[in-house]
């Protein structure tokens, strides 16, 4: 967000990458003594934790992105939270998931396919969309299956 608001007129996040010092790979954030970038954060910390859901969880304010909590995460509900983003972002048809039963196809998150190790493959992706979602037609798992084009351009949350 600061990067943003330190470059007003930005239309994409990633016009933001181009500049010296990218938005991820610049050391922006402090803790005790050591300071990280965001890359560092979501590659060397949160993603090696082993939980698909902190793909949810993180927001780098583009349109196709989740969408922002209104409330901090912390510990006491972080299981709860995640889940929620979870449902939230396949809830959403035009960033999360898109299901075509006519033509048999389902559309996903570009989240998905970039980051389908972590959700075990594409088998760990259908079930990780299965134990989050309800009412999903019969055969759903055999449907041809998509992405939908990602939106680098910045919200307007």
């Amino acid at each position: 967000i600061k990067m943003i608001l330190d470059n007003p007129g930005l239309k994409s996040i990633n016009d933001a990458v181009r500049k010296p010092g990218s938005v991820w790979k610049t050391k922006i954030i402090t803790v005790g003594k050591k300071q990280y970038s965001l890359d560092e954060i979501e590659n060397g910390i949160l993603r090696p934790l082993g939980d698909p859901r902190i793909h949810f969880a993180i927001v780098c304010a583009s349109v196709s992105c989740p969408n922002m909590r209104s409330e901090p995460y912390s510990a006491e509900k972080l299981d709860a939270q995640l889940d929620d983003q979870a449902k939230k972002m396949l809830s959403n048809h035009k960033k999360g998931m898109m299901v075509l039963p006519g033509k048999k196809r389902i559309v996903l998150s570009k989240i998905f396919k970039w980051f389908a190790k972590d959700f075990g493959g594409k088998k760990g992706v259908l079930d990780f969309i299965e134990s989050k979602m309800r009412g999903l037609p019969p055969g759903w798992k055999k449907f041809d299956l998509r992405y939908l084009d990602y939106n680098w351009n910045l919200n307007d949350l």
